[in-house]
């Protein structure tokens, strides 16, 4: 089975005392529906994690001012014969840089408050994510 590495980004930034959590609508390949996802995308050959992640946030929605703050989780998952290893991170940018969609993959993006991000995401992993971007920053900020 081929073996693909994959960055994940949770974004956030933290306005009138709320943490707030950039989500991405795109549509399911399994099944063609559109659903609410974190910011992920593949490691290119030659590239280590971090700057790959850069790289997809730049590609996806055109944010070059980003800080990757730590490594938060992994998981992996199989689809299309195909094993995904799953790096995510969490990153900050500012909710004022101006959001440009590259990709034609995106349909939107949206700034919502954490637990709403918990609410819209589909899947389990990306949930899971955010609750780990909630932990590390409750840990290492005082809002």
């Amino acid at each position: 089975m081929k073996i693909k590495k994959d960055v994940q980004a949770v974004i956030f930034d933290h306005m009138d005392n709320k943490t707030l959590i950039l989500i991405v609508k795109k549509v399911d390949f399994a099944n063609g529906k559109p659903r609410w996802r974190l910011l992920k995308g593949g490691v290119e050959r030659n590239e280590d994690e971090e700057q790959a992640l850069k790289r997809e946030i730049h590609e996806e929605i055109g944010i070059k001012k980003v800080r990757v703050l730590e490594k938060i989780y992994e998981y992996e998952f199989v689809f299309d014969n195909i094993k995904h290893e799953v790096s995510s991170f969490l990153v900050w940018a500012s909710i004022y840089q101006p959001i440009k969609l590259e990709n034609s993959e995106i349909l939107g993006c949206a700034w919502v408050k954490l637990n709403n991000a918990l609410q819209l995401l589909h899947w389990e992993n990306e949930k899971e994510a955010v609750i780990k971007a909630r932990e590390w920053l409750d840990k290492h900020f005082k809002f």
